[in-house]
Parts: structure tokens; sequence; C-alpha cells
């Protein structure tokens, strides 16, 4: 988790850096969304004043991390997992390539797609017991939608938004395991593999997404 969080503030360095060199000569705009993307989460994306088709945004979403009596049997001693709590979520960062598109007499519609990089992190525990687990992983990936705007006022816009996302499996690492697609796992648990993970672990594969929120234009 020290790596995404270090990765997802160098992502944010970027976004303020183009921001406050950019933003001083011509106009910015951003928007801040909420939805569905396997889970409840929101998303936030910005423009490049210098390239308006190009787009940066940074998304959270909490989504069921998997299943935790099977993570149980594969990371612990054998033996019921009674009273288990879990959480997940993702953070991924999306580069965004947009078109403006007119069909019939819709509203302005824009296709949206580019590439993705999702952060996984998941955590199971269990209280009677004294023990967690602690999953994480990293995909890339790519992404494809289409987005409708209503406007609302001089500067502010309502966006109704609709993509998929689909991401490429990886390693996942569990403490100083790390559990490789290949098999080529580092300290392994004895017999268990990634096949066996990543079939009661709920990674990022390819997801829906559902969004609504508004956007809004700086102008000065």
């Amino acid at each position: 988790m020290k790596n995404t969080k270090s990765e997802i503030r160098a992502y944010l360095m970027v976004i303020g850096l183009v921001w406050t060199t950019m933003g001083l000569t011509q106009p910015l705009s951003g928007t801040i969304a909420v939805g569905y993307n396997d889970g409840p989460g929101m998303l936030f994306t910005t423009a490049l004043p210098f390239w308006p088709s190009l787009r940066l945004g940074v998304g959270y979403t909490a989504v069921n991390p998997g299943r935790a009596e099977k993570i149980h049997n594969l990371f612990m001693p054998a033996g019921p997992a009674t009273g288990s709590r879990k959480s997940a979520d993702v953070v991924d960062l999306r580069l965004d390539f947009t078109r403006q598109i007119h069909w019939f007499e819709l509203a302005p519609l824009r296709l949206f797609a580019g590439p993705r990089l999702a952060f996984f992190n998941a955590q199971f525990d269990y209280p009677i017991e004294a023990d967690a687990i602690d999953l994480h992983s990293t995909h890339w990936g790519v992404g494809i939608g289409l987005e409708a705007f209503f406007r609302l006022s001089r500067y502010t816009h309502l966006v109704v938004s609709h993509g998929f996302d689909y991401f490429f499996l990886d390693e996942v690492v569990a403490g100083d395991s790390v559990y490789r697609p290949d098999n080529t796992s580092l300290n392994a648990r004895p017999g268990v593999e990634f096949t066996d993970i990543n079939e009661v672990l709920h990674q990022p594969v390819f997801e829906i997404r559902w969004m609504v929120g508004v956007q809004y234009r700086f102008a000065w």
C-alpha cells in the first residue's frame, strides 16, 4: 500500500502542476462524478488545457474483496473462519482521448478511450483469531465509454457517463509472498498457487462504469 500511495501522490502532483502552469493563460475544466463501478465510487477528471482532447482522471471505488472463508483456508491454519470482516478498494488512474460526436438530436456526446492503471487493496480480518490478511495487486488495462452533457449554467454541465474497463491479471502480494499468473511465485505457502487466489479474490477484471457528475469550467 505504501507504493500505491506514493504513485497516487505523484500523479496528483502532475495534475496540480498542469493546473498551475497552464491554467495561468488558458481556461481549465474539471469534473467530479459519483456512481457505480463494481461498487460505489467517485471520479475526478480534468482536461489538459494545451490539448483539450486529452484528459487525466483519478477514481476511487469501494468493492467486495472476495470470499473471506476461502481466503482463510488458503493463508491460515485449517479451521472455520468465524466472525470475519472484509473490505477492499480500487484506486484507478486513467488517461482518456476524447472526441465530440453528434447523433440525431441528442445532447452533446463525447466518446472517450484510453489506458488505465488500477491499484487493488483488500483486507480480511478474523477478530476471534486476532489475525488479518492483506492482499494487494496492480493492474494495467484499457477502457472505452460515452458521456452526455446537459447545460446547467454558463460554466457548469451535468455529465452522465457510461463505460467499460478491462484489466489484465498481474501478481498478488500477500505480506512477503508474491503469487504470479505464470506460477513463478516467491515465498508462496505450500500448495497455494495464483489460480487458487484468483478464484476467490475479487480483483478488477471487466468493469462496467455508470457515473453522474458536474463539470465546471474555470474562466477568468
